[in-house]
């Protein structure tokens, strides 16, 4: 039977261990792989009514990260299509960052259009602490769109 020594230690040890995961912030992996940019770039309201010419439909999908070593690592980002449909430089935020400061990767008309014909690319995220990440971007993969995402028409050509 443990003295009460011991259990005090293991109390101290769990409280110390629960505090360190909530003081984590965002240094914890966001398990559901959102993108934390706060909307930087939003699409006018009024810029709903012009014409965008054909269109096409598509959905959210997720940035995937790279783990160090190459292997496929954890949701990076959201893309989402307002960013497409409005067609100018957005900035989101990476997963993770260290300090309170994000690694964050930059979206514009280049990529937009690449998510536009399917194509599969990388980016590589601001440097921070010291590191970047590699992610990649696959549109014509069903698997990395957004559960219950809903379609948006999005103009093809930009």
């Amino acid at each position: 039977m443990p003295s009460n020594i011991v259990r005090l230690y293991r109390q101290l040890f769990v409280i110390f261990m629960f505090a360190s995961v909530l003081s984590c912030g965002s240094e914890v992996i966001n398990e559901r792989g959102y993108a934390t940019s706060n909307d930087a770039n939003p699409i006018d309201p009024d810029d709903a009514a012009i014409d965008m010419g054909p269109t096409t439909e598509m959905f959210d999908l997720y940035a995937m990260a790279y783990f160090q070593d190459g292997s496929l690592g954890p949701r990076a980002a959201v893309i989402k299509m307002e960013y497409l449909i409005a067609n100018k430089n957005v900035e989101v935020e990476f997963w993770h960052g260290h300090n309170g400061v994000m690694h964050k990767f930059v979206l514009g008309p280049a990529e937009f259009a690449k998510i536009k014909s399917g194509e599969k690319f990388e980016l590589e995220t601001t440097e921070v602490d010291g590191h970047t990440h590699k992610l990649f971007i696959d549109s014509s993969d069903l698997k990395w769109r957004v559960e219950n995402a809903v379609a948006k028409k999005v103009p093809i050509k930009s």
